[in-house]
């Protein structure tokens, strides 16, 4: 999957997400990101903690 995005918009998207995302996780998986793809224009970025999760879709082409 290849996709652009205004930087503006990522670093926006991320800052939300980073809050429930930790680095040092005793689950290796719960320190990273999911990008899916929602179709030809916009995209959906996840992450979790177990307790909280945070999905935020933007516009990407």
């Amino acid at each position: 999957m290849e996709f652009t995005i205004k930087q503006s918009v990522l670093k926006e998207v991320l800052g939300f997400i980073q809050g429930v995302v930790e680095r040092k996780s005793t689950i290796p998986v719960l320190s990273n990101i999911l990008v899916e793809s929602l179709g030809e224009n916009s995209i959906r970025i996840v992450g979790t903690d177990l307790d909280v999760t945070i999905r935020c879709d933007a516009e990407a082409d």
